[in-house]
């Protein structure tokens, strides 16, 4: 699974527990998000190994 897969994934997954009311709920989701946004800063495995 590449960052790009796995940042999509983690954004589904916090957009749906976001509907929640629970504080503990949207802390885990933004943390997930913020997870999301820094494996999009992550360069391709796959890229690198080419070079």
């Amino acid at each position: 699974m590449t960052p790009d897969e796995l940042s999509r994934r983690l954004r589904s997954i916090a957009d749906r527990v976001d509907s929640s009311d629970a504080p503990s709920v949207s802390r885990i989701s933004a943390e997930m998000k913020r997870i999301a946004l820094e494996l999009d800063e992550l360069p391709e495995v796959g890229a690198e190994a080419a070079e």
